[in-house]
């Protein structure tokens, strides 16, 4: 659930209310939207870390014939999956390799649909993320990218609607109040104290709906059920080999 009725200026508001600086030149709006945005990226962060596989993001990257890296998108954060995706039909998914890999997989006569996949950030010429994909692509192939985006504030509360999680607004409006208090030099002693009791709550809200079910492949017969469907890498990671 999201709070679709809440906008930058209540975040405003109600964090000067929170702090008694209502009509105060203590902040500036500036300076406050960047405690704002400093505190959500903390909360986003913390949920992201426990909770990774409720946010996530997708994107598809189109090779293209002897093009071997391609730019992630600019909120990429951590990668969930990559896999081939063609005609509405998901295929087999790339398995991670390492730099020592590309000897093997990425020679000049060995161009092919790929297989693996490196994640490198060049720091040289481009401060964004890229794949390398291998073996080096020979023809157009869609590959779906599952992603955990990197998220501002500014990404989910805008100036007229908002996307922002049910909840979470009391943590920013307490967040960036204890930071105004820091910066006032006042104690925060009992506003830290709530944020424990907030966030515990807000961790446990975020507890996945399905927890019903199991969180692995159930084994009969010592063999997985639905194997068929199974990525082969998959099976031999949790066999060792069937």
């Amino acid at each position: 659930m999201t709070t679709p009725q809440l906008v930058q200026a209540d975040l405003r508001s109600r964090t000067l209310q929170r702090a008694d600086m209502v009509n105060s030149d203590f902040v500036t709006t500036a300076e406050l939207d960047f405690l704002l945005d400093a505190t959500f990226r903390e909360l986003y962060g913390m949920m992201t870390s426990q909770y990774e596989g409720l946010f996530v993001a997708t994107a598809d990257l189109t090779t293209a014939n002897g093009t071997e890296s391609y730019t992630l998108p600019a909120a990429f954060k951590k990668l969930k999956l990559l896999q081939h995706y063609n005609n509405s039909q998901y295929e087999y998914a790339l398995r991670r390799a390492d730099w020592r890999d590309i000897e093997v997989l990425n020679t000049s006569n060995n161009r092919k649909k790929p297989t693996h996949y490196i994640l490198f950030n060049d720091p040289v010429t481009s401060q964004a993320m890229r794949v390398m994909l291998l073996p080096t692509p020979d023809a157009v192939y869609t590959v779906r990218l599952r992603y955990v985006p990197n998220l501002a504030l500014s990404d989910v509360v805008g100036t007229a609607s908002s996307n922002l999680i049910a909840g979470w607004d009391g943590y920013m409006i307490l967040g960036t109040t204890i930071k105004l208090k820091d910066k006032e030099e006042s104690d925060t002693y009992v506003l830290f104290k709530e944020m424990e009791r907030l966030t515990d709550r807000l961790l446990r809200d975020l507890r996945p709906i399905d927890e019903s079910e199991p969180a692995q492949i159930q084994v009969f017969g010592g063999q997985p059920n639905a194997i068929r469907n199974m990525d082969p890498f998959d099976v031999e990671d949790l066999y060792g080999g069937l």
